[in-house]
């Protein structure tokens, strides 16, 4: 049985069946009585805990700080700087991704409690463009959706991201399983390609 599962069965029966073991705990303390996550004010969680935010000129893209999480899978972005995305949330501070995969995910909706995210409004985002490696807008970069991860180097399923449109339409070209519908901006992470990654 999964936690979610858990928590929806009745607290009175599984008091019973459980009691003293300590098994409710994490159902009681994440949820409030309606079984919505109960809010205590403190901003987001990931993994039980507030995001942790770098600051960030939010004008041009930095860096990755050594040592830090990708909020969606937990990987370091420092491991995969060919892969590598960011985004910014305003004056709040950035968080840094291994993969346009994990920015797709997270944009998608930054507040989900896996991610941990702040709910405000996202000011800035990079991603590593295909085959240079260079950090370009990813606003304006064009992205394949890919779903053969064969076919990159990227640390797990990822949309691959092009900073030009017609580098992106040869990439497609190159497979008969891809076409030009596939190309999208990233306004697609919370459209088209919502929960395709990961």
């Amino acid at each position: 049985m999964n936690r979610s599962d858990a928590c929806s069965v009745s607290r009175r029966a599984l008091v019973a069946v459980v009691a003293g073991t300590g098994f409710l705990a994490g159902c009681l303390d994440d949820e409030g009585d309606d079984g919505t996550n109960a809010d205590d004010g403190s901003g987001s969680e990931n993994g039980g805990e507030a995001l942790e935010l770098v600051d960030h000129p939010s004008d041009e893209p930095i860096d990755p700080p050594e040592g830090y999480n990708c909020p969606v899978c937990n990987m370091q972005p420092n491991d995969w700087q060919d892969w590598d995305a960011q985004l910014v949330h305003g004056e709040d501070g950035a968080t840094f991704f291994d993969s346009p995969g994990c920015l797709f995910a997270y944009y998608a909706d930054p507040t989900d409690p896996n991610h941990g995210g702040p709910d405000s409004e996202i000011t800035g985002a990079w991603v590593s463009g295909f085959e240079t490696g260079e950090l370009t807008d990813a606003e304006d970069a064009t992205f394949v959706l890919e779903h053969d991860h064969d076919r990159t180097t990227a640390p797990m399923d990822s949309p691959v991201p092009f900073a030009d449109r017609e580098d992106a339409v040869a990439y497609v070209e190159d497979y008969d399983d891809l076409s030009e519908d596939d190309i999208v901006g990233l306004d697609a992470a919370s459209g088209e390609a919502e929960g395709m990654y990961p």
